[in-house]
């Protein structure tokens, strides 16, 4: 049955979540802040966005209560993992997974 992601943070996590899914033939959207990487997935996410997702606004644009998940891949940067998963629950996304880099962020993650 075929799902819809959104996919927020493409790093090395991210990129490899966005192509695993694109290969499953699943309705993928790649979301992240920096051009480069949402470059690089042009041709296999169903649809691409360079576009910072602790922006409230943003997330509300992209209608992340539509998406079956809602992926954050964002390790590297803690407050913008935070942000925007709980950005994305308030928005009324439907299941929220969230990438953990530290126990600590895993333990706050879980929280929101």
């Amino acid at each position: 049955m075929r799902k819809s992601f959104a996919v927020f943070g493409l790093g090395r996590f991210g990129e490899s979540v966005v192509r695993a899914l694109a290969a499953a033939h699943q309705d993928v959207l790649a979301v992240d802040i920096n051009e480069e990487p949402v470059n690089e997935l042009m041709d296999v996410a169903t649809q691409t966005m360079i576009a910072d997702t602790r922006d409230e606004q943003v997330l509300r644009d992209l209608n992340v209560d539509t998406f079956d998940y809602v992926i954050i891949g964002i390790g590297n940067n803690m407050e913008a993992s935070i942000l925007t998963t709980m950005l994305s629950k308030e928005q009324g996304a439907k299941k929220v997974i969230a990438k953990a880099e530290t126990s600590d962020q895993g333990r706050v993650l879980e929280r929101v």
